[in-house]
């Protein structure tokens, strides 16, 4: 058989490491939209590679594995289709051959901290287990594993696919990749995919996007930390509910995990745990749940302490970008703020993010596109808010300590995506950090 290979990111190289190891490759492409190095090429064993404006040429393929971002409707993919060709994905493959996920997590925001709960809870209950799809290890590397497989989707990958799951978890809908999406609805609809053929299903009572699927079916469990358990009870029909009060959390009423000496205690992650309580509390004891609760310190780029220096401490939350991701971790900062904001937009309102900046900061910097776009939204701001521009890191660094004049805290929250200038968010992320170390 033919195999071509659109994209070179994680999951596509998962697919071919396994196909590799199968014995089953024959012809390889390579396909991008962007240059394929030589390295790259050679890595693959590629004997055709096609980039820049020939990606989809001569698409003679068998078998055409599409990274997650590509959309399938370009008309050279839908001619291909036609003529033969098998249009497939990490996932795709996956579900093919082993046939059902265990737990699946998609939402706009918390995917990674839930999934990672999840996968800690199982493992420290004696249960292999292993966290795949968005969290970092491509679906295709544990087909043949009996392991546990806890995969975060993305609504990208959803929006071909609807998998096969054991418990499936939304963690919450806000609007977010309207860059890509055709619509709202199209989102929406992508993240609802998940709980078509899912055995147990756990939602976010507290997003509105989310009101039609709260009323439409039985639901396994659902978390909310703004109605108590009568309030919930009344709303949602459920066969469990998890509210949070006082810092504990509540499962059907009763006290389950006291959260007071969590390490991470803010809002959005209690909604994380809660929801992966949800997902396991008819399996996992308590006291594993609130182990892994009360020692969580958070992923990279995600709120992410990095350094004190000249009283100043310097946080790294790359993974925000969306404005309302930015506004939760501003939310939860303690003292003087200043704000990072960069990258580019996804379609979506800066209203709200500029008109709640000048309560949770002292000021921001903005780079790239999506800093260009609200400035003129703060330029409004009535008795002015301090905002200042920075090309680069070091000099994004240099503006947020002018702006704070003092000890506080400097976070990267950029609002946007990371493509005008990075590769993915934990590149930005990274370069923040560097930058930081840097800093004397």
């Amino acid at each position: 058989m033919k195999h071509g290979f659109f994209g070179i990111g994680n999951s596509n190289i998962g697919v071919y490491d396994y196909l590799s190891r199968q014995g089953e490759l024959g012809e390889v492409t390579l396909r991008s939209d962007d240059q394929i190095s030589y390295d790259a090429a050679a890595r693959l064993g590629a004997t055709r590679v096609f980039s820049f404006g020939e990606s989809l040429a001569d698409i003679d393929e068998d078998i055409l594995f599409l990274s997650p971002s590509v959309r399938r409707e370009r008309e050279q993919l839908i001619l291909a289709k036609k003529r033969g060709t098998r249009l497939s994905s990490d996932l795709e493959l996956f579900l093919e051959r082993r046939g059902k996920l265990d737990y699946a997590i998609t939402g706009s925001d918390g995917k990674s901290t839930t999934t990672y709960i999840i996968a800690a809870a199982l493992a420290a209950s004696g249960i292999k287990t292993r966290p795949t799809g968005n969290f970092g290890t491509p679906l295709s590397s544990v087909i043949d594993s009996d392991d546990a497989v806890v995969a975060e989707l993305s609504s990208f990958q959803l929006n071909y696919t609807t998998p096969e799951v054991g418990t499936a978890i939304i963690t919450g809908i806000t609007p977010n990749h309207l860059n890509w999406h055709s619509s709202l609805d199209e989102y929406i609809a992508a993240k609802r995919a998940i709980t078509l053929k899912a055995d147990r299903v756990i939602l976010d009572a507290d997003s509105e996007l989310m009101e039609s699927l709260l009323t439409s079916r039985r639901i396994h469990a659902v978390a909310s930390t703004s109605l108590q358990f009568n309030e919930l009870s009344k709303h949602v029909k459920s066969e469990h509910y998890l509210t949070y009060r006082c810092g504990t959390i509540y499962l059907d009423s009763s006290p389950l995990v006291d959260i007071s000496e969590a390490m991470r205690k803010e809002t959005y992650n209690v909604k994380n745990y809660m929801l992966a309580i949800g997902a396991l509390a008819d399996s996992v004891s308590p006291k594993a749940l609130g182990e892994v609760i009360c020692s969580f310190s958070g992923l990279a780029h995600r709120a992410e302490f990095i350094a004190e220096k000249g009283g100043v401490k310097y946080y790294d939350s790359s993974v925000d970008s969306t404005p309302e991701r930015a506004l939760a971790t501003l939310r939860g900062m303690r003292g003087r703020t200043v704000a990072i904001i960069a990258g580019r937009g996804k379609k979506l309102s800066l209203f709200r993010l500029a008109e709640e900046l000048p309560s949770l900061t002292v000021g921001c910097v903005l780079m790239g596109e999506i800093g260009r776009e609200l400035s003129v939204l703060l330029s409004k701001i009535p008795g002015g808010y301090n905002h200042l521009f920075a090309d680069d890191m070091d000099g994004a660094l240099i503006a947020a300590r002018h702006l704070l004049g003092g000890d506080g805290n400097v976070v990267l929250s950029p609002a946007g995506t990371s493509f005008d200038v990075y590769k993915n968010f934990e590149e930005r992320g990274r370069a923040f950090c560097q930058a930081v170390l840097n800093t004397k």
